[in-house]
């Protein structure tokens, strides 16, 4: 049997760092036609220090649900 691996590549910004909480404005690569919608993460998830405005690229694979952050032009704690 043939399976498929899916990948969902989205960039986003972050719009909010709040208690823990990092909310970004994401759109997926595959539907830029799309509006942008808002996810929260925890602020673990992210491997550097989130701050507003920063950009990110978030990888979810779908054969194991795992979610990927990784932060675009930002090395402090990176």
């Amino acid at each position: 049997m043939n399976k498929i691996l899916e990948i969902l590549l989205m960039v986003g910004v972050v719009d909010t760092v709040n208690q823990g909480l990092v909310t970004v404005e994401v759109i997926p690569f595959a539907a830029m036609e799309q509006e942008p919608e808002m996810i929260t993460y925890p602020a673990t998830l992210i491997p550097c220090v989130a701050q507003e405005g920063m950009r990110v690229y978030i990888t979810k694979n779908s054969d194991t649900g795992k979610t990927t952050i990784e932060c675009i032009g930002y090395d402090e704690g990176c």
